[in-house]
């Protein structure tokens, strides 16, 4: 019996090997991809309230999800699946920051934009938009971490944990559909997103 238990768990950990190669080769693809996208009026609303579904069903007890979402929001020209995806990679990046549980906050509100901001964010305009923030209460990030964030294949997990393409996607995703995404961290004082 020893013998089929040592069997059954290399097979197990080969199986879990293959999944993350598949996962690996999939953002691989979708980083690269040049594809056209689709860009439709979409309700944010309704995107980030099926990605908190998800989100709850599969987030650790230890954090606490809170969501304030403005139902006045304006609707974006965007691909739902690839704002879904946003959504995702934030919220579970900001989930593996609070290693021993906190309380991640997800919030969808209207923004007006003027003309000194505009001008701060390049390839941004003045008046309404929506902004999608993703805050934590993790350990938070140096300055140094922060600057390299978005570089592809960038990580601080341990190996096996993380492939460092979760966050270049994400901003990818946000470009091509003529946003800004902005992150504002301290060590030991979590770390918030915004998205415009």
């Amino acid at each position: 019996l020893p013998a089929q238990q040592q069997e059954q768990d290399d097979l197990d950990n080969v199986l879990r090997a293959a999944e993350r190669g598949r996962q690996l080769v999939q953002r691989i693809l979708a980083f690269s991809r040049q594809r056209e996208i689709v860009r439709v009026p979409t309700s944010l609303d309704r995107v980030v309230r099926e990605a908190l579904d998800l989100l709850r069903a599969s987030m650790p007890s230890t954090i606490e999800i809170r969501s304030h979402l403005e139902g006045a929001t304006p609707q974006v020209l965007a691909d739902d699946t690839q704002m879904h995806q946003v959504v995702m990679n934030l919220a579970i990046n900001a989930a593996q920051a609070m290693t021993t549980g906190g309380v991640l906050r997800v919030e969808l509100s209207s923004f007006h934009a003027d003309a000194a901001w505009a001008a701060k964010h390049p390839g941004m305009h003045e008046g309404w938009c929506a902004r999608l923030s993703v805050v934590d209460t993790g350990v938070g990030m140096s300055p140094e971490v922060k600057q390299r964030i978005f570089e592809p294949f960038y990580t601080t997990k341990p190996a096996g944990r993380g492939t460092g393409l979760g966050l270049s996607v994400t901003l990818g995703i946000v470009q091509a559909l003529e946003g800004t995404i902005e992150v504002t961290s301290a060590p030991g004082q979590g770390t918030r997103v915004d998205v415009w």
